[in-house]
């Protein structure tokens, strides 16, 4: 009996010592992200304390197309008596709300509920001011969780995170596009691609892709398929790259039918309920709003642009629409992959996927942006024009 009361004591021990070791380990896993939480709640108070304590009192932009987008989503909610025919402009024949810029699934989500819950007519520009704000905290949130996932070190992610949600363009969408303001979308869409490929017998996330490419194509046209377009580029590059493929072909061929399903819900919800005629085929801003190199590697802002600025005498112009600086340490680590390009070029060393990062899922999306960068920049269609007359615009 003694020998075996001995042994439960030491048993017991072993527990709570095993036990404790494991609740140290999972904490220190734990702190980086709580710490990020409460770094990201300082952050989002000092630039925006203001209007989330009075959000109905202040408005990012008041005038020009961020006038324009408060005005017909705030108008949508509280006079339209249609879901998608807006009569705030126009006049007599009105418009098709999903070319208003007016939040379509959140202007018809408030106006439903505004009938049982006046707030939300009544409140509606304090509503969005504090969806938009918190949109950006969430966005440390998800670029923490994206870096994790490619198996960046939790110190790291937790550092890289607010770099790059400060560095967001999305957040000067602010001054005028209010729903292209939304800095998580793009990385949550990355994320969920990333695990659905990682997880290629669990269907929950190509659910949840399919439902998050349908909300932001029924937030902004351009959010939709902006997301559409680099996940299909991640997908196609994944599955050609590939050794496998062929074990992995029925996952891909459903994603990228999920993937291209939401693109044909949109057109054909646009081709239904649109009931105005006599639009342009042709718009413009394809050839005037593009992005240039200096977009995306020169600042924008002080202090590096003040710099910049004395030394090139103001001679830096950069376009507005186009501004995603992408920081110092970006521009630098491009550089270097060029120099590793040249130097591989000249050794006549064959080129491969995982040349970059050891995460292959990363290299990928980073072929994946460069093709995406390429078209903000209107290449091919600038050097060739006549290729916006081949595929229509």
């Amino acid at each position: 009996m003694p020998c075996s009361k001995n042994k439960l004591i030491f048993a017991h021990i072993r527990f709570r010592i095993y036990y404790r070791l494991n609740s140290t380990s999972a904490m220190k896993q734990k702190l980086p992200f709580i710490l990020l939480i409460v770094i990201g709640i300082m952050i989002t108070l000092t630039f925006y304390g203001k209007v989330i304590i009075n959000p109905d009192s202040f408005m990012f932009a008041n005038s020009g197309d961020g006038l324009k987008n408060y005005f017909t989503y705030s108008y949508h909610i509280q006079h339209d008596s249609s879901c998608v025919d807006f009569t705030g402009m126009n006049y007599p024949y009105g418009e098709h709300f999903m070319y208003t810029d007016c939040h379509p699934v959140l202007a018809n989500m408030f106006r439903s509920l505004a009938g049982i819950f006046p707030f939300f007519s009544n409140y509606s520009i304090g509503i969005l001011n504090f969806v938009m704000i918190f949109s950006v905290f969430f966005t440390f949130i998800v670029i923490y969780l994206l870096l994790v996932e490619l198996g960046v070190n939790r110190w790291f992610s937790l550092l890289f995170a607010i770099g790059i949600t400060l560095l967001a363009p999305q957040i000067f969408r602010l001054g005028g596009h209010l729903a292209l303001s939304y800095s998580f979308a793009i990385p949550l869409s990355w994320l969920l691609i990333i695990r659905s490929l990682k997880n290629q017998k669990r269907y929950l996330y190509t659910a949840l892709i399919f439902l998050n490419n349908t909300f932001w194509f029924f937030i902004h046209a351009y959010l939709g398929i902006m997301v559409t377009f680099f996940l299909i580029l991640i997908l196609i590059i994944h599955f050609l790259s590939d050794k496998e493929r062929m074990k992995y072909i029925r996952h891909s061929i459903t994603l990228l039918a999920v993937l291209v399903i939401p693109v044909v819900l949109f057109f054909l919800f646009i081709k239904i309920t649109d009931s105005h005629t006599d639009r342009t085929d042709n718009p413009s801003g394809f050839f005037l709003y593009v992005a240039e190199a200096d977009d995306v590697f020169v600042p924008s802002h002080p202090p590096l642009r003040t710099v910049l600025d004395s030394l090139t005498g103001n001679g830096i112009r950069q376009q507005w629409e186009a501004w995603s600086y992408v920081g110092l340490f970006t521009t630098l680590l491009v550089v270097v992959f060029i120099f590793m390009g040249i130097y591989r070029l000249f050794r006549r060393r064959k080129t491969s996927i995982d040349r970059f990062f050891t995460s292959r899922i990363l290299n990928i999306s980073l072929v994946a942006a460069f093709l995406m960068l390429l078209f903000a920049m209107a290449v091919p269609f600038r050097q060739f024009p006549v290729l916006a007359e081949i595929i229509p615009i």
